[in-house]
């Protein structure tokens, strides 16, 4: 009768212990593995923003980058976007740029490459990864901006994609000597402004001035510019 008693006991703890692991453990396996493949993003993308300023600084007139997508989608979107202002007592300067956005989406993860910054974001925090090529010293402001255009698909499924990036067009946009005391403001207008915010509060010479916004004070020298880098999805 004990054998029978302990073989029901012992049943029963094995069921118990299937069901719970079923209920709770698959939940968490699967927690883990979408916070994987947003680490393993995260890191092909910093990878991908070095390509791109390869591209960007003229070192090379193309170059690619391997994502593992996974169960994601990798595409451009719209949305982005830079107004660049400055003015001192005789000159005044006002512009917006669409730069666009390289993105990577799994469940409510995504990492964007933003005009050379990588940001990872998810519900309603995101963090910067990478900085963009911004410079603020005490005589000059320097606004490099990056434009992402698709050649091809604007996204894609697949388990690891090829990035192919390409230099189309480099414009100097408006170079400017001989100020006196100017103050250049630089506003992002982006899904992850936040990050923005975060990066003129820390970068050195930027004020922050708000959401998104930075401010470079005094300078006599002002240099804005914007590379165009064609995208193709390869799977």
């Amino acid at each position: 009768m004990s054998d029978v008693v302990g073989f029901v006991l012992i049943f029963a703890i094995v069921v118990t212990s299937v069901g719970v692991v079923t209920t709770f453990g698959v939940g968490a396996l699967v927690d883990f593995r979408d916070a994987e493949a947003g680490n393993n993003a995260e890191r092909g993308m910093v990878a991908v923003a070095d390509a791109m300023d390869e591209v960007d600084r003229g070192r090379s007139p193309a170059r690619s980058a391997e994502l593992t997508v996974d169960r994601g989608t990798i595409g451009i979107s719209d949305g982005v976007s830079f107004r660049v202002r400055y003015s001192n007592a005789s000159t005044t300067y006002e512009e917006t740029y669409q730069t666009n956005a390289l993105v990577y989406r799994l469940d409510g993860t995504n990492v964007a490459y933003e005009s050379g910054a990588v940001i990872r974001s998810g519900g309603d925090s995101s963090a910067l990864s990478s900085s963009p090529s911004l410079r603020c010293s005490d005589d000059a402001a320097v606004v490099s901006l990056v434009r992402v255009r698709a050649r091809g698909p604007s996204s894609v499924r697949g388990d690891t994609v090829r990035i192919e990036m390409r230099h189309q067009s480099s414009q100097l946009l408006f170079p400017q000597t001989n100020l006196s005391d100017a103050g250049v403001t630089v506003e992002a207008t982006s899904p992850r402004q936040d990050s923005w915010t975060q990066y003129f509060e820390q970068a050195d010479g930027w004020q922050s001035d708000g959401p998104g916004t930075g401010v470079c004070e005094g300078v006599d020298r002002v240099v804005v510019r914007q590379t165009t880098i064609s995208v193709r999805f390869v799977t």
